[in-house]
């Protein structure tokens, strides 16, 4: 967009399509600060602009993008924050210079509806993916009283669980004899027979009070795209589920 734009003459009368100024951006230097009043257009010349809103990253804006329209359309706060990343060149315009295009220069018009449609769809998109992503830590907590049974060995179950805390731990039994311990907070447990629709080969019981997060199998797929040292984890597990197989029958694992 920079080519359609000018700059403006100092020595010569201001064309209403001039910029007012060119400035240069760090890294970092806000162009607008969320709530700001703006009345200006911005055109990214070169570099890039983050936008963020409410902390979050809404969009990235490149070369021949424009921002800035609601303030200047609506009178109003500006919505969100336009960052720079890098060095980058952003040149400003005066609402003057947004009517001079739209009633002389369809061109410029078409340019500034296909940078404003484009970030709309950027940022609908993004939205979307951080409404379908998820936070382990939304999900909700279940409390277990010292002895509860948390998981049994024998049934069968597509759900697997993770440890927020414990007085002492949670005891993992097999056949009614321990066979291990789950102690560490944020250790993911259960998985493994989810995973392969195997019954559960040990009982899980809460020593002391116990908080436990349960998860459902249809949720593996986000999680791990999310949360890839889960996978990671659960590779491990069935990495030492088949090399334990021929030592241990029994195994930890459940």
């Amino acid at each position: 967009m920079s080519d359609i734009f000018h700059r403006a003459d100092e020595n010569k009368q201001a064309h209403p399509s001039q910029a007012k100024s060119i400035h240069v951006y760090r890294s970092g230097e806000d162009v607008i600060r969320e709530g700001e009043q703006v009345n200006c257009v911005f055109a990214v010349m070169d570099g890039q602009i983050r936008i963020i809103q409410r902390g979050r990253k809404i969009r990235l804006l490149e070369s021949q993008d424009v921002f800035g329209l609601e303030g200047v359309l609506f009178n109003k706060p500006s919505p969100y924050a336009a960052r720079a990343l890098g060095k980058t060149r952003i040149a400003a315009y005066s609402p003057d210079a947004l009517d001079h295009f739209i009633r002389e220069n369809p061109r410029m018009t078409r340019n500034i509806m296909i940078s404003t449609v484009t970030q709309l769809m950027q940022t609908s998109h993004n939205l979307s993916m951080e409404y379908n992503s998820f936070s382990l830590e939304d999900v909700r907590v279940d409390f277990f009283e010292d002895g509860a049974v948390i998981l049994e060995e024998g049934t069968a179950g597509a759900e697997f669980f993770r440890l927020v805390s414990s007085q002492g731990g949670l005891r993992v039994s097999a056949g009614g004899k321990e066979v291990g311990r789950i102690d560490k907070p944020g250790e993911f447990f259960g998985e493994v027979a989810a995973l392969l629709k195997l019954p559960r080969r040990a009982t899980v019981t809460s020593i002391g009070d116990s908080a436990v997060q349960k998860y459902r199998m249809d949720d593996l797929d986000i999680i791990v795209k999310d949360h890839p040292e889960i996978a990671l984890q659960i590779i491990r597990k069935l990495i030492a589920r088949s090399i334990d197989s021929h030592l241990n029958p029994t195994g930890t694992l459940v």
